[in-house]
């Protein structure tokens, strides 16, 4: 299957017919000898998008009951905004965005997606399904890709925890760095360009606090920003500590049975204040 230009179009930009597995080198090294044999035959849609807003839902029109799209290049922005409160999560290569019917929430909030400046998604749709069932590895390494973000998204959760911002935009950017740094003859530099008001979404502060924190940590030198947009942090900036034991766990626990089969949804409000009826409640034995 070589690489076409499939004659479709979605908000303007073309998608093209390319090869999974030099998209994306990970998969192609999950694969292994086998990689030389099937790189034509494992094929995805793909989207190049230009900086600006976008939402996943506007692939639809050009997939096969797609069930994900996966960042290929770039970096794309997902925020949320809850109670006046926005935040907001960074998604890099090789992360996966679950597309599917939209869930039924008893917590709503809003929902936005930026490209910073340009990304590439693939689409994970129906025609991908023979490639996994005939290579399970790959199903294997993309539920592993899923179970780290799920990691880091509790690791930004904590960050966001920390007590004072500065420390917070100091782990954050040790945070990024795990994946997108690169050690200079000064420091650690990381190559992303993001202002002051993203960074307060990241760490859950608000802009003129975020701008005083940095200012205090350029004046240190712990964490500089240069020329080229990009973040230039110190060795001795990561405020990573040495484990100190264990803390004691925390006193959570079901009071009953929580699994997917025997559980009792609560009644959903729809935003104009009446109930969503028609939900089947699935009552314990």
């Amino acid at each position: 299957m070589g690489v076409e230009r499939i004659q479709a179009h979605v908000d303007g930009r073309v998608v093209v017919w390319e090869r999974l597995l030099d998209l994306d080198q990970d998969l192609a090294e999950t694969m292994g000898d086998v990689a030389v044999r099937v790189r034509d035959r494992i094929g995805v849609p793909t989207i190049r998008l230009d900086r600006g807003p976008w939402h996943p839902e506007a692939v639809r029109p050009v997939a096969r009951n797609p069930f994900a799209l996966m960042v290929c290049d770039g970096i794309v922005v997902r925020e949320l905004e809850l109670a006046e409160t926005p935040m907001a999560d960074l998604l890099g290569p090789g992360d996966l965005v679950a597309l599917g019917p939209p869930a039924e929430r008893l917590l709503i909030t809003g929902e936005s997606w930026q490209v910073g400046k340009r990304a590439t998604v693939a689409i994970l749709d129906d025609r991908l399904l023979p490639a996994l069932h005939a290579w399970p590895l790959l199903s294997a390494r993309l539920i592993a890709r899923v179970a780290r973000q799920a990691a880091r998204a509790a690791a930004q959760r904590a960050i966001s925890q920390l007590p004072r911002v500065e420390l917070r935009l100091r782990a954050l950017m040790w945070h990024l760095a795990e994946r997108w740094g690169r050690v200079g003859s000064t420091g650690v530099v990381v190559p992303i360009e993001i202002t002051h008001g993203a960074l307060g979404r990241l760490v859950g502060a608000r802009r003129p606090t975020v701008s005083l924190a940095l200012a205090e940590l350029a004046r240190d030198g712990a964490m500089v920003r240069r020329d080229d947009g990009s973040w230039l942090l110190r060795a001795d900036s990561n405020p990573s500590a040495p484990a100190r034991g264990i803390a004691p766990p925390l006193d959570i626990a079901a009071v009953a049975s929580i699994t997917d089969d025997n559980r009792r949804p609560a009644a959903v409000l729809r935003p104009e204040g009446g109930l969503l009826v028609g939900r089947t409640e699935r009552r314990s034995a």
